[in-house]
């Protein structure tokens, strides 16, 4: 049978330190990764490019709530939209922040829109897959539209390509980091479609 007290009372001491270290870094990380929430965005399109989150098409559409997010940790569920060209020209596609949000930190603090990041990815039949793939904190997209990657070509009239939206934020989004909630108001996204 393993007895304690022959143990090195060094060691002993050593291990305890050890475990309550171990414990208090558990406790810690748990109470200042706080989920947040994207809300009271709206997804928009142009010219002859039109969108739809699983209704009609139209140039504008309510958005998503992306929740469940923790700085540094994993993105936002997957959000579903499609977009279609009903024009007659091939059209590459890029997205745009137009404003940026107004975010509310619980019960204070601020969010750095350099951390917090916006990914989309695209599948269509015969335009292939488009994704945003650099520049998409929501600094770089509010300052100019950034073009989507393209897979094997731009989207061809009348394809129509399903996407998927998230949102993740960097580790240090959100400041200070013992705040307990975080939402936002105004977030649009834009995409446009140019020949």
């Amino acid at each position: 049978m393993f007895k304690l007290h022959k143990i090195n009372p060094m060691a002993r001491a050593l291990g305890t330190m050890g475990a309550v270290v171990a414990l208090a870094g558990g406790i810690t990380f748990a109470l200042t990764s706080q989920p947040v929430v994207l809300a009271d965005n709206s997804i928009n399109a142009s010219a002859s490019l039109q969108i739809s989150n699983g209704g009609a098409y139209s140039g504008s559409v309510t958005g998503f709530n992306f929740s469940g997010m923790v700085p540094g940790g994993a993105a936002s569920p997957d959000q579903t939209f499609y977009l279609k060209n009903n024009g007659t020209n091939a059209v590459s596609l890029a997205l745009n922040v137009p404003t940026l949000p107004t975010f509310t930190v619980t019960p204070s603090g601020s969010v750095d829109n350099s951390q917090v990041f916006v990914n989309i990815s695209c599948t269509s039949g015969s335009s292939g897959n488009f994704s945003l793939s650099s520049g998409n904190d929501l600094t770089s997209l509010n300052s100019a539209p950034v073009t989507l990657a393209q897979g094997t070509g731009p989207l061809q009239p009348g394809d129509a390509a399903t996407c998927t939206a998230n949102v993740s934020m960097g580790a240090s989004a959100v400041s200070p980091t013992t705040a307990s909630s975080v939402s936002s108001t105004n977030f649009d996204l834009d995409f446009t479609g140019t020949d």
